[in-house]
């Protein structure tokens, strides 16, 4: 789930597993101050078994391609570049 904010209105993340690319999500839904959490936002992809065949492990990559921090954005004095709220994740 990610609230992007209107002074930074797409956030781009890439999603890797075991170092393979699995897709690019662009989050475009926010509300006029950026800050609530208006509704759940579910994103899904899907892992080929040949990315976690060779490994005993699965080391999932969430990139996010154009961090902000909510001070750049006049928000708050927090200089921390922020990305994405992961509320939850199923593999399955």
């Amino acid at each position: 789930m990610s609230r992007p904010h209107l002074g930074h209105p797409t956030l781009d993340v890439i999603v890797l597993a075991n170092g393979q690319s699995l897709g690019r999500w662009t989050f475009t839904d926010w509300t006029a101050s950026g800050l609530a959490w208006d509704a759940a936002e579910t994103e899904e992809v899907e892992i080929p078994a040949p990315v976690v065949a060779g490994s005993p492990d699965l080391l999932v990559q969430c990139t996010v391609v154009n961090p902000r921090s909510p001070m750049s954005m006049n928000l708050t004095p927090e200089p921390r570049l922020f990305g994405m709220h992961l509320r939850r994740l199923r593999i399955g």
